[in-house]
């Protein structure tokens, strides 16, 4: 890898994670195909009557019963579920009506998820503006480790190139497309309004929101995650259930809670925009895996089982993306505790902090986003001759008919060249005096067809980085100077195991892992593989976890618009509705 890496700021997991983004920066992208607003919520997700929208107030006509001598589901301090409310929205909301809509909000869940709450948190709303300043000031004094550490997780998958800084990518996607957020530190909730005047805010979003404070309530959503895909596979039920109870939420809102529900003012939405220059595609791909796979995951368990069956997943939430991709492989299909051996020479080092190995993984959706992303650039460049790994609308539900994105599932992560993934992790590595750093990762598959599979696709994503086989060398690929991804990169498959090594030069890749027997032929498994590594953790820089990953500090509220508009381009269009 190219000397200048390590001189962009980020974090191993990178920039600083949603737990230290304000430790609370969410991420809900509930982002559909077309939206047709910029990096915030805009008319597409508006749900309101028309009414409403021409006199600036919101007045709910409903016979409801006097208040309860104690509280029950669908009546919340004061405030029945269909009671009327008297706001007016062109002046925003003063304290007392943002407290009616918060009452009227929660009594709502409640009769969408069948759970009381125990408490009220508290809500603040802001504007876009000084969500992008609170965002930007926690993506501040990131040390040298940490950057090496984003950087190598996402050029692994060649998602970001060494050209681009993972940590301003990251600051874009969280700054630019925050829509609201739990935090489970403070147990408050932020909502952020896209109005350029008075603020605003858009009731799903809230109940998202008020969601996310009774899933703490009732299950705790503070934990310890240490990896993207421990974060993916956590929100798996987290955020799937969240954004299926939005889903369920809005639905009531255009049918028997006959379009009452509060929304933007057209005046409010804010116009399509081009996403940031810096916001990655592939990482926002990542990002938005949880929030489809696990609808799909918890819609299945609900509609067969009902929400007691949901309810118990959060006693054994999904340990693997795969576990959400693919329902049936819940609970018991559990992932090979993969083990990466340290053979580097002496002026090669696994990249530590306080001692300690840094590690990453991704887990199928990492994966899969990996080998998706050429189709979509090979649209966007117009490369129709382009063969491509995964292809484009593998990715994608969309109505046959209409070309609207299918709700509420969006995004497929499913396809065979990723389904038969057990584990993955990467070890970073630097060159001590230098700036150069390089990385060995480690992935396991179901079975030897699977693993070959995998490498298959693999060659074939370096192939379309202009990637050349080298002479004279087993398994080595270049990718020339002046590409984007320029290095060295050996793959070999052992069995059910493929080991990607990368390094500046082909030289190099020996001496960040040197060969064992098998890696000539990559046709045998490689019996020299201890089965435990010296003082390996997934810590990150401060030692704790990775900030790269969402943890339940977050309750994710994301409204990523324009950063895929071009995806709603590229499959014929733009659509009417969004969803955050």
């Amino acid at each position: 890898m190219k000397p200048n890496r390590s001189e962009r700021s980020g974090k191993q997991a990178g920039t600083p994670s949603p737990r230290e983004v304000g430790r609370a920066v969410a991420v809900v992208f509930l982002c559909l195909l077309g939206i047709t607003a910029s990096v915030v919520p805009a008319a597409a997700g508006t749900v309101s009557n028309q009414s409403a929208v021409e006199t600036g107030r919101h007045d709910v006509t409903a016979t409801v019963p006097p208040d309860p001598p104690s509280d029950r589901l669908g009546w919340e301090n004061g405030v029945w579920y269909n009671e009327s409310l008297d706001i007016t929205r062109s002046d925003g909301y003063n304290d007392s009506e943002l407290d009616a809509v918060v009452a009227r909000t929660m009594a709502r869940i409640e009769q969408v998820r069948g759970l009381e709450f125990e408490r009220t948190p508290p809500v603040r709303l802001i504007s876009q503006g000084q969500q992008r300043t609170e965002t930007q000031e926690q993506f501040t004094d990131v040390n040298r480790t940490s950057r090496i550490a984003l950087n190598t997780q996402y050029e692994a998958l060649l998602l970001i190139n060494e050209s681009t800084n993972a940590v301003e990518s990251q600051q874009a996607l969280f700054g630019g497309g925050v829509s609201g957020y739990y935090n489970t530190s403070g147990r408050n909730i932020t909502l952020v309004s896209p109005a350029n005047g008075t603020l605003q805010l858009q009731e799903p979003v809230l109940a998202q929101e008020l969601f996310h404070a009774q899933q703490d309530q009732y299950f705790n959503l503070s934990t310890n995650i240490s990896t993207i895909e421990e974060r993916n596979a956590r929100n798996g039920i987290v955020e799937g259930d969240a954004n299926y109870v939005q889903y369920l939420y809005e639905q009531r809102c255009q049918n028997e809670w006959n379009g009452t529900c509060l929304g933007y003012n057209g005046s409010d939405q804010q116009q399509a925009q081009e996403p940031p220059a810096n916001l990655s595609i592939g990482m926002v791909q990542l990002y938005l895996q949880p929030y489809h796979s696990g609808v799909a995951f918890v819609r299945e368990r609900q509609q067969t089982g009902g929400w007691e069956s949901v309810t118990d997943v959060y006693d054994q939430p999904p340990n693997s993306t795969e576990q959400t991709i693919h329902p049936d492989k819940y609970p018991t299909d559990e992932p090979t505790n993969l083990t990466v051996p340290d053979r580097s020479s002496d002026s090669w080092e696994p990249l530590r902090e306080n001692g300690e190995r840094i590690t990453g993984s991704v887990g199928e959706a990492g994966l899969f986003v990996s080998l998706w992303l050429p189709s979509f650039e090979s649209r966007m460049q117009a490369r129709t001759d382009q063969e491509t790994i995964i292809p484009f609308r593998t990715h994608l539900r969309v109505n046959p008919v209409t070309g609207e994105p299918k709700r509420p599932v969006t995004y497929n992560y499913d396809h065979p060249v990723t389904a038969g993934w057990d584990d993955d992790k990467l070890v970073p590595y630097v060159s001590p005096g230098s700036n150069e750093t390089g990385y060995v990762y480690e992935t396991a598959w179901d079975s030897a067809a699977d693993a070959r599979e995998f490498r298959d696709g693999y060659v074939q994503l370096l192939e379309y980085h202009d990637a050349n086989a080298v002479e004279g060398r087993a398994n080595t690929y270049r990718i020339p100077e002046g590409s984007e991804f320029a290095d060295a990169f050996r793959v070999v498959q052992h069995g059910t195991e493929v080991t990607i090594v990368n390094a500046p030069t082909v030289d190099a890749l020996s001496d960040v892992r040197k060969p064992s027997d098998d890696a000539t032929t990559g046709s045998s498994v490689d019996s020299s593989r201890p089965t435990a590594t010296e003082n390996e953790s997934n810590a990150t820089a401060n030692g704790t976890e990775d900030p790269d990953t969402t943890t339940s500090e977050s309750g994710p509220g994301f409204g990523l618009g324009s950063a895929l508009v071009a995806l709603a381009v590229l499959i014929g269009g733009r659509f009417g509705r969004s969803r955050r």
